[in-house]
């Protein structure tokens, strides 16, 4: 999990969220996705936070992320893993793959994968959201009497490769497959959202 010992800040890095950005940008070390349950042993004493993200962003932007040839940490001698499924396949037939499993990307996988805990003792994890990143990072730090960072750069976001928007059909089976980010994030189903990033 990127962390950084001597502040003692964890980050939960969710997939197509910023992680890779927020984790160069404040210098964490241990890039990589990673779950609270998997990590909260190793650094009891870390504060934890994650990024957030409207589920049907973050779809539209893992779709995006799948089709491109380049990217922060794909290229053509090392493709995404859905990319030979997915490049010559619009949305909708991406969102019938997800549904019968046959994408392998963990930018598929629900957020709340990564942040929900077991235990009956759950520890406090801090929430940024991705729409109001560089306003709710600054908070953050400012709770945590940190010097806050500057803008944030962008470095592994999707090329847009079109307009790319969701009907009422494609809206419906989202929610329902990522009903429990929605439910969880606080998100609602009827919001605008962004499809870039």
């Amino acid at each position: 999990m990127p962390h950084c010992l001597s502040k003692k800040i964890s980050l939960v890095h969710i997939p197509k969220n910023a992680g890779t950005a927020i984790s160069k940008h404040l210098n964490l070390s241990r890039i990589g996705h990673y779950s609270i349950e998997n990590e909260k042993a190793l650094n009891p004493d870390h504060f934890f936070f994650y990024i957030k993200r409207n589920p049907f962003s973050r779809f539209i932007s893992s779709f995006q992320y799948a089709k491109m040839k380049n990217s922060h940490w794909h290229n053509e001698s090392s493709l995404h893993h859905d990319f030979k499924t997915l490049y010559n396949c619009g949305i909708s037939k991406c969102i019938d793959l997800l549904l019968d499993g046959k994408l392998s990307h963990y930018g598929w996988s629900k957020q709340t994968k990564w942040i929900k805990q077991k235990d009956e003792n759950p520890i406090p994890i801090y929430s940024l959201s991705f729409e109001s990143l560089e306003s709710d990072l600054k908070k953050m730090f400012s709770d945590l009497n940190i010097k806050a960072p500057e803008c944030i750069p962008k470095i592994n976001s999707s090329t847009k490769i079109s307009n790319i928007s969701l009907n009422k059909e494609q809206k419906n089976t989202l929610y329902e497959y990522y009903k429990e980010d929605f439910d969880f994030l606080g998100y609602d189903k009827n919001m605008l959202y962004s499809p870039l990033g």
